[in-house]
């Protein structure tokens, strides 16, 4: 019986929430890459309602990919809404005081609250468990080791379905991952075969690393941008990854796209199995 797999990018304004299920032999799992949500005047979305919608009531999985506020504003959501997290995963070498003393600098979030919360009062999680037919390998740059800023602490997260690789990037900058890959080679061996790459930093100019490509051999199918309207200068990229990417078809025969972004198209989704369906 093959495992049937979806992962989903949601629109979330300047921030990041992507659901990963599979379904196998009548047992789904599921894993959330950040909790971020969407409440202004382009709509109202919360995790932890939207999973309650599905008739979801259990996360296998939580890894928060970065330290900053518009990656986990909607774990208060999760909590409230009584959706029971099995596991959280951030960067290990964070302890949870040390989160807080990053944070308590420029203010102190609910979800970062709530974040360091739940890893002090959980212990950090060490090794992860994968879905079944799947492959997820994750890396990341060690705090005073180099970085001690959280973008640059950001994990990356390498998820193999069905031969198809998504990598979820954070918002990791140009020196963390010359720094990460140069020093995993795990995690940079994995790079030439990416097919989904979602953009670090919501596309921002920060992101932006000519090593992923020219050096690792990244070449992605699609780019995904997961952002809201342009606030910021710094986002004007998507023609920077549009020259780095091979493209591919999306919403079921609807033409050639390179560059997804959530501000423009929306949630986005893609189902593995008989090829990579994007829509």
């Amino acid at each position: 019986m093959t495992a049937e797999h979806h992962i989903t990018v949601f629109n979330v304004q300047h921030g990041a929430c992507a659901l990963w299920t599979t379904k196998f032999n009548g047992v789904t799992w599921t894993t959330m890459i950040d909790c971020g949500h969407m409440n202004n005047a382009r709509g109202r979305w919360f995790p932890g309602d939207f999973l309650r919608s599905q008739g979801i009531t259990t996360l296998d999985l939580l890894i928060v990919s970065n330290l900053d506020e518009d990656h986990v504003s909607g774990l208060p959501n999760l909590l409230e809404r009584g959706i029971t997290i099995t596991n959280i995963f951030s960067n290990p070498s964070v302890q949870p005081w040390q989160i807080r003393r990053l944070k308590e600098q420029h203010g102190m979030g609910a979800g970062i609250d709530a974040l360091v919360s739940e890893l002090t009062r959980r212990g950090l999680l060490l090794q992860l468990q994968t879905h079944p037919g799947a492959e997820i390998y994750c890396a990341w740059n060690e705090y005073l080791k180099g970085f001690e800023d959280e973008n640059n602490l950001s994990v990356l997260t390498s998820i193999t379905i069905d031969g198809y690789r998504f990598l979820f990037t954070g918002d990791m900058e140009c020196a963390g991952f010359n720094h990460v890959l140069r020093n995993h080679k795990p995690i940079a061996d994995l790079m030439a075969n990416v097919d989904v790459l979602v953009a670090p930093h919501h596309g921002r100019e920060n992101g932006l690393c000519p090593d992923l490509f020219s050096v690792y051999g990244c070449n992605p199918r699609l780019v995904v941008i997961s952002d809201d309207y342009k606030q910021h200068d710094t986002q004007h990229t998507s023609g920077w990854y549009l020259a780095r990417t091979r493209g591919h078809p999306f919403k079921f025969g609807g033409g050639m796209r390179w560059v997804l972004t959530t501000r423009s198209d929306g949630t986005l989704d893609f189902i593995t199995g008989h090829g990579l369906f994007a829509y």
